[in-house]
């Protein structure tokens, strides 16, 4: 599938399970998140344990200061952390239950950014 989109106007982000990592000796659940601009498609990975809304904010953040801003539009897919009810024409994001941060980042703020659900197939 072919994106088409300018700079900074858009990334994409999901989380995918990865399996388990040993962590003390003892076996973690863990996931990746990945963030990629549409434009480039440059990555900002992060390996994670959880799927939460704070996990996810923090993983947004980290990945704002990684490009050096925010872009204007973030893609989610129906991952439970962005999503809290999957729904063909209006999904019911946690952006209405939970904001995003207002931390700066280079001058960009990650409430700046429009966060759009893929729709459900």
């Amino acid at each position: 599938m072919v994106i088409t989109s300018l700079p900074g106007e858009e990334a994409q982000v999901d989380f995918g399970y990865i399996g388990y990592i040993m962590v003390n000796d003892k076996p973690k659940k863990s996931w990746i998140l990945v963030m990629s601009l549409s434009y480039s498609m440059y990555m900002y990975p992060s390996f994670v344990f959880d799927q939460i809304v704070k996990t996810f904010i923090q993983c947004h953040t980290k990945a704002f200061r990684y490009f050096g801003g925010a872009p204007e539009t973030v893609k989610i897919y129906n991952l439970k952390a962005a999503i809290v009810e999957v729904h063909f024409y209006k999904p019911v994001t946690q952006r209405h239950k939970l904001p995003l941060p207002r931390t700066m980042v280079s001058g960009h703020s990650p409430t700046a950014s429009t966060l759009l659900p893929i729709r459900a197939r």
